[in-house]
């Protein structure tokens, strides 16, 4: 087993660091397996394998269905084919915490291509999983899932991807395409524990067209953060409802509180309105959800529908139409609403481009009351987005704070170097507030990663100092240099 020496720092003070020490930390890692060069099978690598370990597997197929048992990483290198072909079982099935399967093409699974039941920390990543007798991913009840960067294609019954129960987990960054039905977050039974706290973000998920299941994303649950995703050429684009065994009444659909849905592209598709009976034909059925920066257009029977007493903010979205909606709205775009439903929709201001765009255009703050207004095309006109927030004579910055592809507004008090930072263009509290830097630095922002999410920076005049952070939190910057001249 080898060590590596890592020295780290840590700062103390909650501005600045107004001391370090520099330790020497001894970190473990674990063995390195490789299949077939030290064990044949990728099954029996696993069971050689100590918790920590690696297992690396060479590029060719491997006629074999596997269980991880242990925490272990198993990384498939280029060409690594998991050819699952048999009349029973899963692919890959987890049952330890602590996993990751990165790097492989899972094929032909009779059952599904990898199959996790109450089990923490797993990570799937960078796999293409095809052509399952069920499901491509099915996870139960997991905690801290992540499924990043995965190509889930050709499966034949309900969705390619299904959660049931969990909590803490981020789908993100797949491409999920050509199922009966795409991703799907919910539970089977009443008693079942409710999914909670999902982030779905940065998803391709088209062209999922079975005639009453073929649904772009399905979901019921508490705290679903829904994201940046472009969800088109679908039988519905995304269902919002409880189980089918629960009565469709506002206090009965308590599975879907707290959604968040901005930047969708809803082609041909849109936000579903309606459910698979008539006892359920609500989708946005509990309060506190809001539909932001989507782009809803060509659907035919209504681009979205909200069944429930309580209103629905549906501001900022492009319906396809510079004038707006259409039916309940003033415009020519899709219908907001349709038939035999109320309206219930806040629905102006609506985007007068599309959000997939993703062009910025210009805002202003007006620093004697803290007063932004934002323009949705780059031209002279009143704001389309106005509100207050923050203090006046506060420092306005911008920013996609958090990847989802919208820039939002953020506030910098120079006199307590704390930053104020909101991911949405409205008023209200901050969702991140932290210090950073010494008071009457001078804030910028941007992408110094290139990970998708704009994070913080200070720049100290005095000496020509730039201290960047590549998280938007207080602590040590992660780059810093100087450039230019003091004070220009």
């Amino acid at each position: 087993m080898g060590t590596k020496e890592v020295e780290m720092f840590r700062g103390i003070g909650k501005v600045a660091i107004i001391g370090a020490f520099l330790f020497s930390l001894t970190v473990a890692f674990g063995a390195d397996i490789y299949v077939p060069d030290d064990y044949p099978t990728i099954q029996a690598a696993i069971d050689a394998a100590n918790p920590g370990d690696r297992v690396i597997v060479r590029a060719g197929s491997y006629w074999e269905t596997i269980v991880i048992n242990k925490s272990v990483t198993l990384q498939g290198e280029s060409g690594a084919i998991i050819e699952a072909g048999g009349t029973t079982g899963n692919a890959i099935t987890v049952t330890a915490d602590n996993v990751t399967i990165k790097g492989f093409t899972i094929e032909d699974a009779y059952v599904h291509g990898i199959y996790a039941a109450n089990v923490n920390n797993l990570t799937i990543e960078d796999n293409t999983i095809t052509s399952s007798g069920t499901h491509g991913v099915f996870v139960v009840n997991g905690t801290n899932v992540n499924l990043v960067h995965n190509v889930i294609t050709g499966h034949t019954h309900y969705a390619a991807v299904l959660f049931w129960g969990g909590s803490n987990c981020t789908i993100k960054r797949n491409y999920v395409h050509d199922n009966i039905a795409g991703i799907a977050v919910g539970r089977y039974s009443n008693t079942d524990p409710i999914p909670q706290n999902f982030t779905i973000v940065n998803n391709t998920v088209t062209n999922n067209t079975h005639p009453t299941s073929g649904f772009g994303i399905w979901i019921a649950g508490q705290n679903i953060s829904i994201r940046a995703n472009d969800v088109k050429n679908n039988s519905v684009g995304i269902y919002m409802y409880d189980q089918p065994f629960t009565t469709a009444s506002s206090s009965a659909l308590t599975d879907i509180t707290s959604v968040i849905l901005p930047l969708q592209e809803l082609q041909a598709a849109g936000i579903g309105p309606e459910g698979p009976t008539p006892s359920n034909q609500i989708l946005f059925a509990a309060t506190g959800n809001v539909v932001y920066y989507n782009d809803i257009v060509g659907n035919v029977r209504a681009g979205l529908a909200n069944g429930a007493s309580d209103n629905l903010d549906a501001r900022y979205n492009w319906w396809g139409a510079a004038d707006g909606p259409s039916y309940d709205g003033p415009g020519s775009g899709d219908k907001v609403s349709y038939e035999g439903h109320p309206a219930n929709v806040n629905f102006s201001p609506w985007l007068r481009v599309a959000a997939s765009l993703k062009n910025t255009t210009v805002g202003v703050l007006d620093p004697s009351n803290a007063t932004f207004f934002l323009r949705s095309t780059n031209d002279s006109g009143p704001g389309d987005i106005t509100f207050n927030y923050g203090i006046p004579n506060w420092i306005p910055i911008v920013g996609d704070w958090d990847g989802d592809g919208v820039e939002t507004v953020g506030l910098y008090d120079p006199a307590s170097a704390t930053f104020f930072l909101k991911n949405t263009n409205t008023g209200g509290v901050a969702d991140l507030t932290f210090n950073y830097g010494m008071p009457n630095w001078i804030p910028i922002a941007g992408d110094w990663d290139g990970d998708g999410i704009d994070t913080i920076g200070v720049y100290n005049p005095d000496t020509a100092t730039f201290f960047l952070r590549n998280s938007n939190s207080a602590g040590v910057a992660d780059i810093t240099f100087n450039y230019g001249i003091p004070n220009w």
